[in-house]
């Protein structure tokens, strides 16, 4: 039987379309495919968001007014009656043999003619009124029938997402209940296990069939706990899975350069630097060089505190790509960071007689840039996007650097790497990746950490300032650029009010001009500006004429000058956290003490506040990621939200880290054992790795 059968049969009832759920015509159905529900499975996988507690039935002589309860009742009477205006109301009188309770509805009163019959049995859920005598307004009931389990009224009921556009078509909590329960009786044994027994077992885990059929209709808070956690655990191992697989691939892949080993080249550029290398820049050049001496592909993240040089890591890594006759790529996020870079290599490398380029949307020679990369001469090549351009193409490419690598999105940095599959890669971040993301996301690569400051860097001060306080930061600034130091003073830039912020910088801008600061030299950066423009005012920065930069958040990464000692942020309360502690890391570059003012200009939020909590008490990277992780999930953390990244409905990386633990080590033991999945025991996730995740595949090979 061949593959392609093999899923046919195992999957084609999973996948039938919603429409073979009892209870979904066209038109649910053409609304639920909107909102990412087109097959059975889907649905399956559509699960609640909280659930009502209405396991205890009581009786009616025990309640309270206002109220919430649930009580099992027998039809006394029923009947419309008419009140004042014309207007209807419907009663039922119910009884539990001991006291009797009336419910009313005033809306949709037709609905309820003939539909009760003295004697039938309801459960009925719903809110005591504050009357004396015990009342129910619209509560909601069902009736008991042998042989049928109430959905709506009784035990733990499930609440599910909804919106307007679902809602107009009855596809609230009640309506999703019955078509889920309805996609359930009929489709329940046709779900396909995803670990195998083995697993499970040592994992402690109920069956995947179990954890889907209690997640909807549980009778526990342990059925709901023990459900969570076996998906929880699927949707972990499976992005083990990948990962274990890729790292396995990498391994196998000896088409790679062998670099010969460091030579002259890089021995001279290493005399070159103004400076000594740290131990753990030496520890993680070593890991590097030792990669690329390697015929496998290098896969290396590097992550490093603002400041820690990391850069200087990424040159000597090029210097050796081009000791080898080979060229270097370091592609970055922003123009401005591609400028600084460039400026900083070409003064390294210029003395060695390598080649810099500069490639930029904004480069007016780019046909010369391209003929330059498709000859066989090695040079270092730093860009932007514009190096994935499709009239690229880097003849000889040995290396690649991703730097900042979370402000690319996955399809990006795909489209380098897969042109140019022999290179070796190094992606760096000054954004510390916390371990469990780490583990999730780049289980396959091998992490390097440059955990130790160079010498003399001192912890950067950070103030808190209220609105009131503008002359106070005034005056900082102007003792500041008095005493020869720079000062960067920084304002938000938000997509949708673009406008606005850029008004209130060039504002600021024009003011400080006429202030007694104008004399010190002020300059004006931002995102728009024409390039030729803003090289001129970072070199006057650079070079000492202006004392005081007032910028948009492009002065974020790679602008480094040692005699900047304040940084000012206003409208602090409107940056993510990751943003401030990159800001703060501008500062502080040379042997001065450095501090960093976080200026509010509207009371901030409750998220706001903490982030603000978090730069007060800490100049720690690594500790900060760890709380912007928790505040904003992993997706939006890495700037991958929508490029791939697994969206984890179930699974807590902040807080599952066991969890993780354990579906790391049964995924990478399982590869380890069976590296193509072709024990029977392991089909079923062979088939289920294949069904379920074909798109993800493309992206585990990028990260």
């Amino acid at each position: 039987m061949s593959d392609n059968n093999r899923d046919i049969l195992d999957y084609n009832r999973i996948d039938d379309d919603v429409t073979f759920v009892k209870g979904v015509g066209p038109r649910r159905a053409s609304v639920l495919k909107k909102h990412g529900i087109s097959t059975v499975y889907d649905l399956l996988l559509y699960t609640p968001r909280d659930y009502i507690d209405r396991r205890n039935i009581t009786p009616i002589n025990q309640l309270t007014p206002n109220t919430k309860a649930t009580i099992l009742a027998e039809v006394e009477s029923y009947g419309m009656k008419f009140i004042r205006g014309g207007k209807k109301m419907y009663i039922v009188n119910v009884t539990d043999k001991i006291a009797s309770l009336e419910l009313i509805w005033f809306r949709n009163v037709k609905y309820f003619e003939g539909l009760f019959k003295e004697g039938d049995l309801l459960y009925i859920s719903g809110k005591t009124s504050r009357t004396v005598f015990p009342q129910m307004v619209h509560p909601e009931f069902e009736f008991l029938f042998k042989g049928k389990e109430p959905l709506h009224t009784i035990g733990l009921v499930p609440l599910y997402p909804t919106t307007a556009e679902l809602k107009k078509i009855s596809l609230d909590s009640r309506g999703f209940r019955k078509i889920i329960k309805s996609a359930l009786n009929k489709y329940i044994d046709a779900l396909p296990d995803d670990l195998n027994p083995r697993i499970e077992k040592t994992a402690n885990l109920i069956s995947h069939k179990d954890a889907i059929s209690l997640i909807h209709f549980p009778k526990t808070h342990k059925e709901i706990a023990s459900a969570k956690r076996r998906l929880a655990f699927s949707e972990l191992f499976y992005v083990e899975l990948l990962l274990a697989l890729q790292k396995r691939r990498n391994k196998l892949l000896r088409n790679g350069i062998k670099f010969k080993k460091a030579g002259e080249l890089v021995s001279r550029l290493g005399k070159y630097l103004p400076f000594k290398l740290t131990s753990a820049q030496r520890r993680v050049i070593k890991d590097i060089f030792k990669d690329m001496n390697s015929p496998r592909v290098m896969r290396r993240l590097l992550q490093g505190d603002v400041g820690s040089g990391k850069t200087i890591v990424a040159a000597l890594s090029c210097a050796l790509a081009v000791e080898n006759g080979y060229k270097s790529a370091v592609m970055v996020p922003t123009e401005v960071l591609a400028e600084q870079h460039y400026i900083n290599f070409a003064k390294l490398f210029n003395r060695l007689k390598i080649e810099t380029t500069l490639l930029t949307k904004s480069s007016r020679n780019k046909n010369e840039i391209y003929e330059k990369l498709k000859s066989d001469k090695e040079c270092i090549v730093i860009g932007t996007h514009a190096l994935i351009q499709e009239k690229v193409d880097i003849n000889r490419l040995g290396l690649i650097v991703i730097d900042e690598q979370h402000r690319f999105g996955v399809r990006q940095r795909l489209d380098l790497i897969s042109q140019n599959q022999r290179a070796d890669l190094l992606v760096m971040t000054a954004t510390p990746i916390p371990r469990s993301l780490a583990m999730t996301l780049y289980g396959d690569f091998d992490i390097s950490i440059i955990d130790e400051m160079p010498p003399g860097r001192k912890r950067i001060k950070t103030l808190l300032a209220q609105e009131g306080s503008e002359h106070l930061i005034f005056d900082k600034i102007f003792d500041y650029a008095k005493r020869g130091e720079q000062v960067y003073i920084i304002y938000p830039l938000v997509e949708k009010s673009e406008k606005i912020d850029l008004r209130a910088a060039v504002d600021a801008y024009e003011k400080l001009k006429k202030t007694t600061v104008g004399k010190f030299g002020i300059g004006l950066l931002y995102g728009k500006m024409d390039m030729a423009e803003k090289s001129e005012v970072l070199d006057k920065f650079n070079r000492g004429e202006i004392k005081i930069l007032i910028s948009t958040t492009v002065v974020e990464v790679g602008i480094d000058s040692p005699k900047a000692t304040l940084m000012v942020i206003i409208g602090a309360e409107r940056f993510g956290l990751s943003q401030l502690h990159q800001l703060r890391g501008r500062v502080g570059r040379g042997e001065s003490k450095a501090e960093c003012i976080l200026k509010l200009t509207h009371p901030p939020s409750d998220i706001a506040k903490q982030r603000i909590q978090a730069m007060l008490s800490s100049n720690n990277g690594f500790e900060i990621a760890e709380f912007d992780l928790k505040i904003r999930g992993p997706g939006e953390f890495l700037g991958v939200k929508q490029h791939g990244f697994p969206n984890f409905k179930f699974a807590d990386i902040t807080s599952d880290m066991e969890l993780l633990r354990q579906a790391r080590e049964s995924a990478f033991q399982l590869i380890s054992e069976d590296p193509k999945l072709e024990l029977p025991e392991n089909q079923t996730i062979k088939d289920y790795l294949r069904k379920r995740f074909r798109g993800v595949f493309r992206f585990a090979d990028t990260v």
